[in-house]
């Protein structure tokens, strides 16, 4: 998020004076902080995936609760949904990937009410 909010006006400055003088050329510093903020997010990807740190010790080995199936199939359609707002507004409004969580966060707690009143355990 930071590094999208510190590049940002820098590219619309480069594009704006490509636009008028035909020509590109990209300061250094916008290169390098280009380079950096892509290769820390490829790092985050690898870590969520490899996981190279043992295991949290006193943590429950059961597996985390599963969305149900109707949030499950909300996500993609909140996130298209922001991308049309996005599109149409002009300035990016989660407004629908927040409704998403709402729901899902209401739809979990309900989960747990029920399964308190069955006698069961949820995680």
């Amino acid at each position: 998020m930071v590094g999208i909010a510190v590049l940002s006006p820098r590219l619309n400055e480069v594009a704006d004076r490509a636009a008028a003088d035909g020509q590109v050329t990209v300061p250094t510093g916008l290169l390098i902080s280009t380079v950096i903020m892509a290769s820390l997010i490829a790092f985050q990807g690898w870590v969520s995936v490899a996981k190279p740190w043992p295991r949290v010790p006193g943590r429950s080995r059961t597996k985390a609760p599963v969305p149900r199936p109707g949030i499950v199939a909300a996500a993609p359609v909140a996130l298209v949904g922001d991308v049309l707002v996005f599109a149409i507004l002009g300035q990016p409004i989660p407004v629908c990937s927040l409704t998403a969580l709402i729901a899902a966060l209401v739809g979990r707690r309900d989960g747990r009410r029920e399964a308190e009143r069955a006698g069961t355990s949820v995680s």
